[in-house]
């Protein structure tokens, strides 16, 4: 993978990472304590992930239903959905 597209998944990773930081804040507000990441995370990915992962693919305007695959040299082309 080529450094491109390294930086392009550690992208999408901190843009992740700071939804889930979110939904965490979110949540502990909710029941007046902290919640933890873990379990912020794993709530996150079975109530918000899919949702939020479309939304970011249309943005960079891919078809709904996109599903990225890396290819040999870090680009990302659709894969078979």
């Amino acid at each position: 993978m080529n450094r491109r597209g390294k930086l392009g998944f550690y992208k999408e990773f901190l843009a992740e990472r700071d939804e889930i930081l979110r939904h965490k804040d979110v949540e502990s507000e909710k029941v007046g304590c902290d919640v933890g990441f873990e379990r912020a995370l794993v709530d996150w990915i079975e109530k918000h992930r899919s949702a939020w992962r479309e939304g970011r693919f249309r943005q960079q305007g891919f078809r709904p239903g996109f599903q990225p695959r890396e290819t040999s040299n870090g680009t990302v082309r659709p894969g078979r959905a």
